[in-house]
């Protein structure tokens, strides 16, 4: 059966990462996340691989490289459960990027964090712990991609996931040549957070994942440097083999070039082997229940939110709030979604949700279209945003997730209506995609 989601995103808001739990006890840890979405998104043409960076879902990210703590957490709570892992690494702070860690190793504490979810393993090992391809007859198995059970929860992230989160600017639909943002090199720094700043040209080893420099376009730290990255696909795109390369990017504190951060820097490195100066990151894609309610924030960095019966209102005590109908049933065309075109005819889903933001007032064409009347809901979920969520030009980007069903071939019946509820002279900007997935 075919679900569909509508995404309506509201305008800029700062990228706070979602955290999961693992483990138990003393040996629990959290990896945090941040979302990508833009789904369907162009491919680049300018880096290496050549096509990369589309990706046909929404999907999570690691905010950082997995630490050194994560791993050995790891590592004893399944020896506790009487199966180990016995991941080896180096020895430089529970903080610091997770290295010397092979491909193989990798993937056998994304399996186990998979399991400690509930969720099916992401790689094939056999009894003597070789890794193998799945195959045509195992559940999950996607032949596009051999390497990854398409069941799985969370996954080392491809080529194309690891390249989107890195380089892909949301606002524009184009690629950064650097993973900070920019078209220019990142400023080498031994630690911090500064924007365009990365982890490289230095003596000293590794920083704390934290402290790996600026964020990319969707708030990921360290992606263009600290240390190199592993990714989950083949080295030569669509070659498949147990055995084979696999690709690594991102450069590493010690280079003292920033060709290896750019779009064009990925090497090859053999799965077996552990390397000082490599780690990686995972990502994931979320449960079904989790796509109801997002939010989005600056220039499209996508932060998960909770499903809505666990929505918790947050109405700042300070000062009175409007109501503003964001969008009642209407059926719109998507197919020409993109900037509103007055006159033309059409209602886009913007057109549509400037409409009864009262922003605007479509063509006669336009309101032809409208099925049902503006501010008269059908089921209705309020949203309550607190001053903490604008940023200082008071804007927002909020992403909200409405099922749909088909209508006609000439549009689709929203089947939700919402409320925001703002503070005084927010302003509450609004565009649209539409995505499908199975």
């Amino acid at each position: 059966m075919l679900s569909r989601s509508l995404f309506v995103l509201l305008a800029c808001l700062p990228a706070v990462a979602q955290a999961d739990t693992f483990g138990s006890g003393e040996n629990a840890f959290e990896i945090p996340f941040v979302a990508v979405g833009d789904a369907g998104n162009a491919a680049d043409t300018t880096g290496a691989p050549n096509p990369a960076g589309r990706v046909d879902y929404w999907y999570r990210i690691g905010k950082y490289e997995i630490p050194e703590e994560a791993i050995r957490k790891a590592n004893a709570a399944s020896e506790a459960a009487g199966d180990p892992l016995g991941i080896t690494l180096d020895e430089r702070g529970p903080e610091k990027p997770a290295t010397r860690v092979s491909w193989f190793e990798a993937a056998r504490f994304v399996n186990w964090l998979n399991e400690d979810q509930g969720a099916p393993a992401a790689y094939k090992f056999n009894a003597a712990d070789e890794f193998e391809l799945w195959q045509p007859g195992d559940a999950g198995y996607n032949p596009a991609n051999p390497f990854r059970n398409a069941a799985a929860r969370y996954f080392l992230p491809s080529i194309d996931e690891w390249y989107k989160a890195a380089f892909y600017d949301p606002t524009t639909g184009g690629y950064f040549d650097y993973p900070t943002g920019s078209d220019d090199p990142p400023i080498p720094v031994a630690s911090g957070t500064d924007p365009g700043t990365a982890v490289w040209n230095q003596t000293t080893g590794p920083a704390d994942v934290q402290l790996a420099g600026g964020e990319s376009p969707w708030g990921t730290v360290g992606q263009g440097g600290n240390v190199w990255e592993l990714d989950e696909s083949p080295h030569t795109a669509g070659i498949y083999e147990p055995q084979g390369s696999r690709g690594i990017r991102g450069n590493d504190w010690a280079s003292r070039s920033d060709v290896g951060a750019a779009q064009a820097g990925r090497l090859a490195s053999l799965p077996f082997r552990s390397v000082g100066d490599v780690g990686f990151r995972i990502a994931t894609i979320p449960e079904p229940s989790s796509w109801v309610l997002a939010i989005a924030s600056l220039f499209g960095m996508k932060r998960p939110r909770r499903p809505r019966s666990q929505y918790q209102r947050v109405r700042p005590s300070h000062e009175r709030l409007e109501h503003r109908r964001v969008l009642a049933t209407l059926t719109v065309n998507t197919a020409a979604d993109s900037v509103p075109d007055d006159n033309d005819g059409v209602l886009t889903i913007r057109e549509a949700i400037a409409y009864v933001n009262g922003d605007e007032t479509p063509d006669t064409g336009d309101l032809a279209q409208i099925n049902g009347t503006p501010g008269v809901p059908g089921v209705v979920d309020r949203i309550i945003f607190a001053d903490s969520v604008f940023d200082a030009n008071g804007e927002a980007l909020i992403e909200l997730l409405f099922p749909y069903a088909p209508s006609s071939d000439a549009g689709l019946v929203i089947e939700a209506s919402v409320e925001i509820e703002a503070p005084v002279g927010k302003r509450v900007e609004v565009s649209a995609t539409v995505t499908s997935r199975r």
